[in-house]
């Protein structure tokens, strides 16, 4: 990174929704692991 063009807005919030699903889809599996079962999720 660093190098070449810079990001639009839209890439942005693209890459934080989609980095922000993944970290609570690591959550998830790890809280059924636990046998706890992950609060609802309204998006």
């Amino acid at each position: 990174m660093g190098e070449g063009r810079k990001a639009t807005g839209i890439e942005v919030l693209s890459w934080a929704f989609t980095d922000t699903a993944h970290h609570r889809g690591q959550a998830e599996v790890y809280l059924r692991v636990k046998n706890i079962k992950p609060p609802r999720y309204v998006f």
